[in-house]
Formats: C-alpha cells, sequence, structure tokens
C-alpha cells in the first residue's frame, strides 16, 4: 500500500504529478514546490537522465494552470498560488471552513480511503456523498429554490448499529420505498426479478426539480459517488434505467439522467463522461459548491485538518 507521499512515476501522467505537487506544497516548512524539487524527486534508475523528466513536469505545472481556470468563480477556494515553475500553499484562517474544501477533495483522492476513510471520528466517503447531494442541487438549479430537491441514497443512509438493526430507514426495500415516495415516481418497491438486496446499487445520491403539481414526470438525476483513483471500472455501474426496472414497481415518467461525482481531477472528461453520464470532478465540483450547509462544511473540515495533523502538514 502506498503512503500519501509515494513519489509517482514521472510517467504517471500530468493529474497524478499535479496533486504530488500540492501535497509536497503542503509540508512544512517551505509550503512551496518549484519544478527543479518535482524533477528531483520523482522516481527513475540510476542511470536514467534527469532531461527526460522535464516535459512530464512541465505538463503538470500546465494541468495545474488549468485548474484554477476550470475553477470559475471557485477559484478563491483554491488554496495554492502558481507562479510560473512554482507552486505555494497559501494557509487558509482558522476558522474559514470553506477554504479547506479543496484539500478535502485532494485527500480524499489521495488518501487510502478503504482503510483510512474514517478520520476525527467521521467518513470521509460519507461526507463526500453529502457534499455531492447538495452540489447536485445547486447544479439542478439551486440550493434556495424550494422545488429542488436530493437525498443521500448511498453508504451514508445504509449505517447499521448490529444485526437486523437499522438506522435512518436503512434497508434496501425501505429506502427505496423512501425514494419513490419523495419523487412521486416509481410507485414503491418491487424485486421484479428475484435477486437479492445490494447496499444500494451504486446508487448514491439523488436529485430532482419538482413542479407545484407534485405530478410525476420530472427531471431527476441519478448519481454516483467515488473517492480514491481507482474509479475507472465503477463508472459503468450505475444505469439509472437498471435501477428502475429491477427495483421500482412502475418507470419514472422522464428517465433519471446519470451523473458521477469524483473527488479526482479528471483530465479527459469527454472520454470518461460516456461511461460516467454527466461527470463532475475535483474543479467542477467546487464550481458548484458555493455556500453549502455551515454544519457540512464544519465537518469536511474537521475531517480534513485531522489528516493534515495526522500527517504532520500545514494547517
Amino acid at each position: 500500500m502506498k503512503g500519501l507521499f509515494s513519489t509517482p512515476s514521472w510517467q504517471a501522467g500530468p493529474v497524478r504529478l499535479a496533486d504530488y505537487a500540492e501535497l509536497v506544497a503542503l509540508r512544512p516548512p517551505a509550503r512551496r514546490v518549484s519544478g527543479a524539487d518535482m524533477i528531483a524527486s520523482l522516481d527513475r534508475r540510476e542511470d536514467e537522465d534527469e532531461g527526460r523528466f522535464e516535459q512530464p513536469v512541465f505538463e503538470a505545472f500546465r494541468e495545474l494552470a488549468e485548474r484554477t481556470s476550470h475553477l470559475g468563480a471557485a477559484k478563491r477556494l483554491y488554496p495554492f498560488v502558481l507562479d510560473e515553475d512554482a507552486l505555494e500553499f497559501r494557509r487558509p484562517d482558522a476558522s474559514d471552513d470553506e477554504a479547506v474544501l479543496y484539500l478535502f477533495l485532494l485527500l480524499a483522492t489521495r488518501l487510502d480511503m478503504s482503510v483510512e476513510r474514517v478520520q476525527g471520528g467521521l467518513n470521509g466517503a460519507e461526507l463526500f456523498e453529502e457534499a455531492s447531494c447538495e452540489v447536485a442541487k445547486r447544479y439542478w438549479g439551486g440550493a434556495n429554490d424550494s422545488r429542488v430537491n436530493g437525498l443521500v441514497f448511498g453508504t451514508a443512509r445504509f449505517r447499521t448499529a448490529g444485526p437486523g438493526q437499522e438506522l435512518n430507514g436503512g434497508v434496501f426495500e425501505s429506502a427505496v420505498n423512501q425514494l419513490c415516495a419523495a419523487l412521486n415516481e416509481g410507485r414503491g418497491y418491487r424485486n421484479k426479478y428475484g435477486g437479492g438486496h445490494p447496499q444500494d446499487d451504486k446508487l448514491d445520491v439523488v436529485v430532482w426539480r419538482e413542479f407545484s403539481d407534485r405530478r410525476p414526470g420530472k427531471l431527476i438525476g441519478f448519481g454516483q459517488c467515488k473517492t480514491g483513483t481507482h474509479w475507472g471500472r465503477e463508472l459503468p455501474r450505475l444505469n439509472p434505467a437498471t435501477f428502475c426496472q429491477r427495483w421500482f414497481d412502475t418507470q419514472p415518467v422522464a428517465a433519471p439522467v446519470k451523473l458521477c461525482f469524483l473527488s479526482d481531477r479528471v483530465a479527459d472528461l469527454a472520454y470518461h463522461g460516456t461511461e460516467a453520464g454527466v461527470l463532475f470532478d475535483r474543479c467542477r465540483f467546487l464550481d458548484y459548491a458555493q455556500s453549502l450547509p455551515t454544519e457540512l462544511l464544519e465537518r469536511c473540515a474537521r475531517w480534513t485538518r485531522a489528516v493534515l495533523d495526522a500527517h504532520g502538514l500545514a494547517r
């Protein structure tokens, strides 16, 4: 298992090298990394010439520049300053929870979330699902519009206290019934094909835009959420039409749109979007993360600061 600061191969690609640069820039006392620092740190054989690493590092710094441009108005949430051939961390105000949201996504990508997801008593994967739901609502038309609704269907909803004990309507059948009632679509749970009861069948968040009449036939989004870097094979696994066909008594009038939320940064959105649907990578996520609920931001910041403390990084 690789650690948070395992040096990548020079062939790892611009996204991985850019993430590594951001992590190194968090380290005190310098809180800064240059292109020369990157070249010197990359994994290579003793007989390999440093010159061959210049182009990958150049491309990584170009990727860092693209991140700030892709953030739009959320550029203010990017906690680094890029100055030609150097990246410097700018420490946020200790009371500004929103200012560490980018670090939350970066760390949720780079940590081994199979074993390190719980930090400071909080589950980072569950926090990401909650935040993704809020981002989806804003993309669907705004959190202040009462006609836009959303709910978390995935792991945050399926906590169990022990055998046979349920929290928050946790069993799959109950959760599907609650979803159908909230949507006023699908009529309710029906296992048409006699299959087992999956935990969530890859559905993590649901968002919809309501009409005043609350009748069936509305814009619905089914979303999948993934932290870490090993998400490629997961993208095709959520199929909104299949989910409804398996578990709803009747199909929604309008087929739900497929959404995917990643804490990772994605270079080729068009390629991966063919399987992911509307794909929110780290920068797109922040682009619609304005004015998240204060309590949710506080928990995301607490998780992030616990990781920083555990690894001796800048706060």
